[in-house]
């Protein structure tokens, strides 16, 4: 068993999940600021953290054992969750690109939720016609699992579904953020265009994660299955599969970063609980907690994203928010609308 691989490997694993929870649970906790239908693109970020923290906690299984219920499991969640997350940072890159340049939001969120709960089951369910899931002999308890059975049939359906897919997402992000890039470099300087401008700057960093994480190990996988470097050689990969766990971590980063609102929710929580610690252990009789997530909320400036929904919505007397979802009045004020 590759001992030092799967340590090192369930390690940063686990750290992605810690990482990747801490933005599922801001979303749970708050809903208004993730989880509103008047932020479409924090809808998306929830939505990629959820698929990458389930994908997560399948890598933290380590390498189980071939033909073990917890190889089958990580098999599926690998090949299912972490397609999805590709998918909802495609869906990121397209709606930053309609709502930029076509000023509108082209997919409503149920049609997000389609595209990207069932195209997935393409590559976790259709391999299984031929194969299974598990892992190679050679590579027993020596690397995650994820297909195991005829060895040509399983080059096939990598190929075709998970690799294929990861490609097409990937070429089509590269292609949308470039007619982006241009379009804000054309209009840089025309006025009311600094919220989309800011907007971009600002959501082009988390596909750049998911290249920086993912693009290493696609074309590592490629070398390996087309014999460039042997299996045998297994240690020169298992540090683009470790960089590859690390996309949840980056987004966390990212969106931490980029979110005040969602550091002083946190940090005015952590002050709250750990003063209510503090005083448990001095006296028999706490105070209650008082923590007003929404009164914070209510006080935090908009965000740009808030903006240019409001810029939406003020459009015309009558739009459309996620293509005739809700349908709101142009009078109607932003404050009025997170009520929703």
């Amino acid at each position: 068993p590759n001992v030092v691989g799967q340590l090192v490997f369930v390690s940063f694993s686990a750290v992605s999940t810690a990482f990747s929870l801490t933005v599922v649970l801001t979303g749970l906790i708050w809903p208004g600021l993730m989880l509103s239908k008047c932020r479409p693109f924090s809808n998306i970020l929830f939505f990629i953290s959820l698929c990458d923290f389930l994908g997560s906690i399948s890598n933290s299984f380590g390498f189980p054992p071939n033909g073990s219920h917890l190889c089958s499991a990580q098999s599926f969640f690998y090949l299912y969750f972490i397609p999805a997350s590709w998918l909802w940072t495609l869906l990121l890159v397209y709606q930053l690109r309609t709502l930029i340049l076509f000023k509108s939001l082209d997919l409503s969120l149920k049609w997000m939720h389609v595209i990207c709960w069932s195209v997935p089951l393409l590559p976790a369910l259709l391999p299984l016609s031929t194969n299974n899931y598990g892992q190679d002999d050679g590579l027993n308890e020596a690397s995650p699992c994820v297909l195991g059975g005829n060895e040509k049939l399983k080059f096939l359906w990598i190929i075709t579904c998970d690799t294929g897919l990861s490609f097409i997402c990937f070429v089509l992000m590269a292609i949308w953020s470039l007619e982006i890039f241009r379009f804000c470099q054309i209009n840089k300087h025309a006025e009311s265009f600094d919220k989309e401008l800011s907007l971009f700057q600002s959501m082009r960093l988390y596909p750049l994660a998911l290249f920086i994480t993912w693009v290493p190990a696609f074309f590592g996988g490629i070398l390996v299955f087309t014999d460039v470097l042997s299996t045998s050689n297994y240690s020169v990969i298992t540090p683009l599969e470790v960089l590859a766990t690390q996309y949840g971590t980056l987004l966390t980063l990212i969106y931490f970063s980029q979110s005040k609102a969602s550091r002083m929710l946190w940090i005015d929580l952590f002050k709250k609980v750990t003063s209510h610690i503090i005083f448990l252990k001095h006296s028999t009789q706490p105070e209650e907690v008082q923590f007003d997530g929404k009164r914070l909320l209510s006080n935090m400036e908009e965000t740009d994203e808030d903006i240019l929904v409001q810029r939406l919505i003020s459009r015309d007397s009558m739009v459309s928010i996620y293509a005739n979802e809700i349908k709101i009045d142009g009078d109607i004020r932003m404050s009025d609308v997170r009520s929703f």
